[in-house]
C-alpha cells in the first residue's frame, strides 16, 4: 500500500483505517475532549497505542512537514506525534 497525504487532513485518515490498526498497532478514538465535552482545536485526537500492554490512550498531535520543533508550541500537551516529512 503506498500511501502519500497532500495535507495533514489526509495524515489523520490514516489512523482510522485498519491499515493502522494493522501495521502501526494504533487506532484513532476520537477527538480530545474538555471537561465540558466540547472537542479541543489541540492536541488533535486521542489515540489508543496497542503496541505494549497495557495499552494506552495517548494525546497526539499531527504535523505535515514540520521546519522546527517551534511549530508544537502551540499545540498544548500530547504524548505522542505524527510527522509526515518530504
Amino acid at each position: 500500500m503506498y500511501f502519500r497525504p497532500i495535507d495533514e487532513i489526509s495524515l489523520r485518515h490514516l489512523f482510522s483505517s485498519g491499515y493502522a490498526e494493522n501495521e502501526l498497532k494504533m487506532s484513532y478514538l476520537g477527538p480530545v475532549l474538555n471537561q465540558s465535552g466540547v472537542p479541543e482545536t489541540s492536541p488533535d485526537c486521542l489515540i489508543l497505542d496497542k503496541r505494549n500492554e497495557p495499552w494506552r490512550i495517548l494525546r497526539c498531535e499531527f504535523k505535515y512537514s514540520p521546519s522546527s520543533k517551534k511549530e508544537f508550541e502551540q499545540n498544548g500537551q500530547f504524548d505522542i506525534a505524527m510527522i509526515l516529512l518530504f
